[in-house]
């Protein structure tokens, strides 16, 4: 998936993100619900513990990037969970741009760094897909070659 390089490039990063949760979490969300507006329907609850617990969850991916297997069946239980809170295959590019967003934005982010992040957060995003909507895994896999 990723080299023990670019691992390492996410850890560093992390590093700037994990000083300023708060900070990261609320660039992350006013991007996300800029581009996505739909999307701020599924946050029901307290957003300074939404941003907490989705900071939280990035460093659990991210410090254990390096043993995938170990991480697979965290990253397909967190899959079924954004289904049950009605994420759709749609709903992972905005996301994924929102993350760009706050890392840019609040951290001042090179063009490595978020190469990286990119590359990571599309792996994590179709190991996600496919883990909770397999036709769309396929369907997306087809339209990439």
């Amino acid at each position: 998936m990723l080299s023990e390089s670019q691992i390492d490039v996410l850890r560093h990063s992390f590093k700037a993100v994990s000083k300023e949760p708060e900070i990261f979490a609320a660039a992350f969300y006013e991007r996300l619900f800029q581009i996505a507006p739909h999307t701020e329907a599924m946050f029901k609850n307290d957003m300074h513990r939404q941003g907490q617990k989705m900071v939280s969850t990035l460093g659990v991916v991210v410090a254990r990037l390096h043993e995938f297997d170990t991480l697979l069946p965290v990253i397909t239980d967190l899959a079924r969970r954004h289904v049950a809170y009605g994420v759709e295959t749609a709903h992972y590019p905005p996301v994924g741009e929102a993350l760009v967003f706050a890392l840019r934005r609040q951290f001042g982010a090179d063009e490595e760094t978020i190469a990286v992040w990119t590359l990571a957060y599309n792996a994590l995003a179709r190991t996600m897909i496919a883990a909770t909507y397999p036709a769309a895994a396929t369907a997306h896999r087809a339209d990439a070659a």
